[in-house]
């Protein structure tokens, strides 16, 4: 299969008539079976496997497809996706405008420091908003993001939120599902813990120290800390078994 002859699509959506869903469905239930036991394929794409299987399944069958730009758009703060092309007013973190696609696939987590700092290489902000963590359901009461989050955070809040009303309480819904948990709280306590201990105090905005062979360590305050793989939260251990 010439990888030119490959279709862009996952199918993450697709719109396809069921004769040709049937037609293609047995090779691609093959192949992702094949990439599956393969372990240099396995390795290089896990859980995306499967879309890998379709598009080559696709490709050999032949299946032609109409890729359509604005269909669908995954918004994430973190890497610059916005929904729409403009803000509402004054309240520049809110969506203003049409959007500019007709699907949001929320494929990323959404994390921020309490000040609205968007988390880029790490996934335990102080808020967060993961579609991980709700697979068996959603609180009925979510925390807002913080004030300076962009709009794909908010619009993603408000419609959970409409959902969450709309939705009938039982088994397996709302109320039935706990916040997830989060290391933070006990980060921030830890941090909070770092200026009643004289060398904890020291070390913020020292350096820089090294980590190993494998570059420069900044331990600045707050609890933030820049190592050689990207930003990290540090404090104080309590005792050395947290060490």
């Amino acid at each position: 299969t010439k990888v030119a002859n490959m279709p862009p699509v996952g199918p993450s959506p697709i719109l396809i008539h069921v004769d040709l869903l049937r037609a293609v469905t047995p090779l691609w239930y093959e192949l992702s079976w094949k990439l599956k036991r393969d372990p240099e394929a396995n390795a290089a794409y896990g859980w995306m496997l499967e879309m890998w299987g379709y598009s080559v399944a696709a490709a050999r069958a032949p299946l032609k497809h109409l890729v359509v730009e604005r269909l669908q758009i995954e918004p994430s703060q973190q890497f610059g996706v916005r929904i729409t092309p403009e803000a509402a007013g004054p309240r520049w973190y809110e969506a203003g405008g049409e959007p500019t696609h007709h699907v949001l696939h929320y494929t990323f987590s959404h994390e921020f420091s309490r000040d609205g700092v968007p988390m880029v290489d790490n996934r335990d902000g102080e808020w967060k908003l993961d579609k991980r963590a709700f697979q068996r359901g959603v609180p009925r009461d979510l925390p807002p993001p913080p004030r300076c989050a962009l709009e794909a955070a908010w619009v993603l809040w408000r419609k959970l939120h409409e959902t969450m009303e709309a939705a009938a309480p039982g088994p397996n819904h709302w109320e039935d599902a706990p916040l997830p948990a989060s290391p933070t709280a006990v980060l921030a306590a830890r941090t909070r813990a770092l200026s009643s201990l004289g060398v904890g105090a020291r070390l913020v905005g020292s350096g820089p120290w090294r980590w190993g062979g494998d570059g420069d360590l900044y331990l600045l305050r707050g609890g933030w800390a820049m190592t050689p793989w990207g930003s990290a939260r540090w404090g104080a251990a309590q005792n050395w078994h947290e060490v």
